[in-house]
């Protein structure tokens, strides 16, 4: 069994004949008056949000693996240690959205207490935000990124996203899916089957030509054909009131299938964002989410925190550890190549 390692500071002491007190230094990696130190608990935090166990599977860890005997209420109060050390990152984060080119951006439900919050992620590919909130509203978008971005947010059709200002990309794997629900409810109807099979052709057409090296004249001659059809398409009506009310609900935002093809760095779909979501999704199924407000808030700052240092290729354990021994972090810290 892996042996608990001490460590030993031994500190000098001053007296000052101007202030008359008596000062002390603080070792390396030292944390005062705390009989665990960052290594410790930057595995706890790690074993917690990267890991995804339970308090209860981590004290047995530390106890039976480690040898070092803890209560889960030292586990959750190195939470509150690491988003209280890292909260000015946070902040950093939440901030640096509002400069973005253009944001992935998703919910999914999460339990708080036995009541259902809302885990909100906005991300591209350098930064990942998590923000748990009791609504599932556009007022969350706005009140995270602000009422004048200028940058593009890319979505699902969920109708909290409808009344955003900004420009916007619909995710059209999500249309393909919605696609085949909408033929499957009518499948005697043969006006709704082509209407069906021609919306999917021109949707896997412009996420085909987002993928295809071609010369920039010849990317807008088929945006542009695509456009023409997209626009005729949909302006002609379907025979069932269901089945015209999808069309008309797509004839409305047709421009927001398309802002694809006029921003090359924009992606078609929303594939990204979910997969930053999925860790939390596991960890809600092994956990059943959080207890109290305060650890809605450790989930989403120490989340945003190791996710963000995930996408740009640094080591999650030490930058915990050091965050712990009194480090500050910052987003062009982790931005910049690992020394």
């Amino acid at each position: 069994i892996p042996r608990v390692r001490a460590t030993r500071y031994r500190h000098w002491r001053y007296y000052c004949n101007d202030c008359k007190k008596v000062s002390e230094g603080v070792g390396k990696d030292e944390i005062p008056g705390s009989y665990i130190g960052p290594v410790a608990k930057g595995a706890a935090n790690y074993l917690r949000y990267k890991s995804g166990l339970s308090y209860y599977k981590i004290k047995d860890i530390f106890g039976h693996l480690f040898n070092l005997q803890l209560v889960k209420g030292s586990l959750y109060g190195f939470d509150n240690q690491m988003r209280k050390n890292s909260g000015a990152f946070y902040e950093e984060i939440r901030n640096s959205l509002k400069e973005t080119e253009f944001l992935h951006t998703d919910e999914t439900g999460w339990p708080n207490d036995g009541k259902n919050h809302w885990l909100w992620c906005m991300t591209n590919a350098e930064l990942v935000f998590y923000h748990i909130d009791k609504r599932r509203s556009s007022m969350v978008v706005k009140e995270i990124v602000g009422k004048d971005y200028e940058g593009i947010i890319l979505s699902d059709f969920l109708s909290a996203y409808s009344s955003l200002a900004f420009r916007k990309q619909k995710c059209l794997v999500h249309l393909l899916r919605m696609l085949k629900r909408l033929e499957d409810r009518f499948p005697g109807s043969s006006r709704v089957r082509m209407f069906c099979s021609k919306m999917e052709k021109l949707t896997k057409a412009i996420i085909a030509v987002k993928k295809k090296q071609i010369s920039r004249v010849r990317f807008l001659e088929i945006s542009g054909d695509i456009k023409f059809q997209l626009k005729t398409l949909l302006s002609d009506p379907l025979p069932y009131p269901k089945a015209d009310k999808f069309r008309k609900k797509l004839n409305k935002i047709q421009h927001e299938l398309t802002t694809c093809l006029d921003v090359p760095s924009l992606p078609a779909h929303n594939n990204f964002v979910e997969r930053q979501i999925r860790p939390n999704v596991i960890t809600r199924k092994i956990t059943f989410g959080t207890r109290s407000d305060s650890g809605m808030k450790n989930h989403q700052s120490i989340m945003s925190l190791i996710q963000t240092a995930g996408l740009n290729d640094r080591p999650v354990l030490p930058l915990l550890r050091s965050i712990h021994s009194g480090s500050k972090v910052s987003l062009d810290q982790l931005q910049k190549p690992p020394p």
